[in-house]
């Protein structure tokens, strides 16, 4: 039996939780905000804590695909049903999200095939984000294909910009940044930090 799932509210900012918080602050820092992400396999587990600590608040979990292929996807149990779906569900997901691919600098066509692969996920889950880990040069020379890309889905998108030091630090990385969040409806971006307020203040 499946939820009937909110929608994450347009302009939610979410405390990101990685995996080393200990359960005492994981739930301090999901008490001072109304929404939060959990990261990773573990996720689920975190979820089930706070759940059961009386935690209500809007809950999403980032499959951190980009560092490694996440091991639960696409890997059916022996009943048939699909480990990172049934995740989300027991940790009460506001939105479940897709378990991702990683998409590499100037290959358009792994872009459409990332897509189209997350878009299955999804249309087996009912309803959800398609998650993405993308290289940072589509926020630059690669935009508008990206753009292009993206708005061809016609899904609620979840974005992790993947780069070895700060992905918003290249030149005009923010300004693509903006753009996508601009002219695609409905966009999530994972594993930002302060750099992401750059975006903000130029009107993402």
């Amino acid at each position: 039996m499946d939820v009937r799932l909110s929608r994450v509210r347009q302009g939610t900012l979410s405390f990101y939780l990685g995996g080393r918080l200990g359960a005492d602050d994981r739930l301090l820092a999901a008490s001072l905000s109304g929404s939060i992400v959990l990261r990773g396999e573990a996720a689920w587990r975190h979820a089930g804590e706070l759940r059961s600590r009386g935690w209500e608040g809007e809950l999403l979990i980032d499959p951190a695909a980009y560092e490694l292929e996440h091991s639960l996807a696409g890997t059916p149990t022996l009943f048939g049903s699909d480990p990172w779906l049934d995740n989300q569900r027991a940790a009460q997901v506001a939105e479940y999200v897709s378990p991702g691919v990683y998409v590499p600098a100037r290959d358009r066509n792994a872009l459409v095939r990332g897509i189209e692969s997350q878009t299955r996920w999804l249309e087996q889950a009912g309803s959800g984000r398609l998650s993405l880990a993308v290289h940072w040069r589509w926020l630059t020379v690669d935009l508008p294909a990206f753009t292009s890309e993206l708005l061809g889905a016609g899904l609620p998108i979840t974005l992790a910009l993947a780069d070895p030091n700060d992905p918003l630090g290249h030149a005009g990385a923010v300004k693509g940044l903006v753009k996508v969040l601009n002219e695609v409806p409905d966009v999530a971006l994972f594993r930002a930090d302060v750099g992401a307020l750059g975006a903000i203040a130029h009107g993402a």
